[in-house]
């Protein structure tokens, strides 16, 4: 929780916050995801983005770097409980998804974006709930102290 409660106190007026989802998509996520931005929303005002990655990346991460320092970027990954092998490669696709993860989040950092990177493990769908009810608990007491 003070994680969560540290990287959200550096968010100001104007900026937004972007959920990048490394995950396998599916109702539960993506229901979870949107509590995630509702509550960003109420508690601080702030707008929200997310998708699924690495598709986003085409459309939303040249602005991300490229574009005016107003993002906090949180990403979301997981480990694969099924390494699905990729043709004529000596990794798997989990493997190249992370690396995708790992190669935006760096490259977000080195543009001296504000990014905050968890991993659920290897059940997205049980841990983000537990992320939720953390960020719920961090913004509401954020809220009371002020």
């Amino acid at each position: 929780m003070g994680t969560l409660s540290a990287f959200f106190a550096q968010a100001k007026a104007g900026d937004f916050v972007c959920l990048q989802a490394y995950l396998t998509e599916s109702a539960a996520v993506t229901a979870e995801l949107q509590s995630f931005r509702q509550l960003v929303q109420q508690h601080l005002h702030l707008a929200t983005t997310s998708g699924y990655g690495p598709r986003f990346l085409h459309s939303t991460g040249q602005y991300h770097k490229g574009g005016p320092n107003t993002g906090l970027f949180v990403q979301f990954t997981h480990h694969s409980p099924v390494e699905l092998p990729l043709p004529g490669r000596s990794y798997s696709f989990g493997t190249f998804e992370n690396a995708q993860a790992q190669g935006d989040l760096e490259t977000l950092q080195q543009y001296q974006r504000r990014t905050l990177h968890i991993d659920l493990g290897s059940d997205a769908e049980q841990s983000l709930p537990k992320v939720v009810a953390a960020l719920k608990e961090a913004l509401n007491q954020a809220q009371a102290a002020a």
